[in-house]
């Protein structure tokens, strides 16, 4: 009798293990790059190297019809390029948080919180009649920096696509840096002497993460938001990423942002960067 209860625990002990409704997934790495000239090159080129860190995770909760899907991604880097010094280059922290309730086999409702922000301050550079370099500080941490609560309907149709319509979304445009307006024109929205801006709107989000080969894979989030209050002044963005493994920890990275803004300039923005560098990586998701 005591046996046969001790096995009948023990498998219990099992099968609570295996039924767990967590998977987690991170992703952490530095890439390096770096380029030298003899003093007598006649191709021209200037003495460089840029080194760059990153941390991408996901946590995600599933049973019954919740699911719970939590993500962060953090970048910074800085490039020194000889007569120039060390100028900053990647920076980047998001966060993103969505509760979801199953409809059907692909459509739910959801509520979501996301972050937005940067790490280090950000200038713009130009030289005087002289030729001596001048920085005005134009960004910093949490200035700007957006909070973004959204209630809405999510639809999924398989594993590697996914999009959400956010009908109620508000949206929070925080300055803590109240001198910046003399550099950015806009301010980024917010009103001068005020550290804050509050919107109601709509929001949309599609996002793809899927495997284009064996060792390439690709991601690609697009945002979309509309001020109820001014509909006819949106903010779109678009990040994509693509990522190849070389080896088991070398990859190779190629990604870039497209985004609008006007308050923050009136002509779209953009950025791209290709880096090499080692990575560890752990997933509980199978491949797409």
């Amino acid at each position: 009798m005591g046996i046969a209860s001790a096995q009948k625990k023990d498998s219990l002990t099992k099968l609570v293990k295996r039924d767990t409704f967590w998977r987690k997934a991170y992703q952490t790495g530095l890439n390096i790059n770096q380029g030298s000239f003899s003093n007598n090159w006649k191709g021209g080129g200037v003495n460089s190297y840029a080194i760059a860190a990153f941390f991408k995770g996901r946590s995600y909760y599933e049973k019954g019809k919740h699911t719970w899907d939590n993500n962060i991604d953090l970048e910074y880097g800085q490039v020194n390029t000889t007569g120039i010094g060390n100028r900053k280059g990647n920076d980047r922290i998001f966060l993103d948080s969505k509760y979801g309730y199953g409809l059907s086999k692909t459509f739910a409702v959801f509520g979501s919180l996301n972050f937005l922000s940067q790490f280090a301050s950000g200038y713009q550079y130009s030289t005087n009649a002289v030729g001596a370099t001048i920085s005005q500080k134009q960004s910093s941490f949490f200035a700007p920096g957006y909070f973004t609560e959204s209630l809405g309907f999510d639809y999924k149709p398989n594993s590697w696509f996914d999009v959400r319509w956010g009908i109620a979304t508000l949206r929070q445009t925080i300055v803590t840096d109240t001198s910046l307006h003399t550099v950015v024109s806009g301010n980024y929205g917010v009103a001068i002497g005020k550290t804050v801006r509050n919107q109601v709107g709509s929001d949309i989000v599609a996002t793809l993460n899927k495997n284009l080969a064996k060792n390439l894979n690709v991601k690609a989030i697009f945002s979309l938001f509309t001020d109820y209050a001014q509909p006819g002044v949106m903010v779109p963005r678009l990040d994509v990423a693509f990522t190849s493994s070389i080896m088991k920890y070398v990859n190779v990275n190629f990604g870039g942002t497209l985004f609008y803004d006007q308050t923050q300039d009136l002509k779209i923005q953009g950025s791209e960067a290709l880096s090499i560098g080692v990575v560890y990586s752990f997933s509980q998701f199978k491949k797409k």
